[in-house]
């Protein structure tokens, strides 16, 4: 939703026929996945208006692994997906504020901070 906010404001256009998909992935809630959302963001994801604003990433807010997520939409929106270690390490949960948690790994203890946000904090 981001990309086709970015094209959008930067009156980028996407290629022919991939209006409709925008439009349909505009409505879609953040959690919600299927197949057929799944071919929508696969078929923008190769649109070259899309690819256009994503090299200008830089100049807006997309979570950095989006990259890694539209490349792998196939396997991501299949009903039985159950995510690898690497989707795992590569997700993000949207957090405020300072958060730390004290754990411990092969008798070896951590203490792990987020400092909330991106670049909002």
């Amino acid at each position: 939703q981001v990309l086709i906010e970015e094209c959008e404001e930067r009156e980028i256009e996407l290629d022919e026929g991939n209006d409709e998909l925008a439009e349909m992935l505009m409505e879609v809630d953040e959690f919600e996945m299927s197949r057929d959302i799944g071919k929508a963001i696969k078929a923008l994801w190769a649109d070259s208006g899309i690819q256009a604003c994503y090299d200008v990433r830089s100049e807006f807010q997309l979570i950095e692994s989006a990259k890694y997520y539209f490349q792998n939409i196939s396997r991501v929106a299949k009903s039985d997906f159950i995510p690898t270690e690497e989707d795992i390490v590569r997700s993000r949960s949207k957090t405020t504020g300072i958060i730390e948690m004290n754990f411990e790994l092969e008798k070896t203890p951590f203490i792990l901070v987020d400092v909330g946000g991106q670049r909002s904090e």
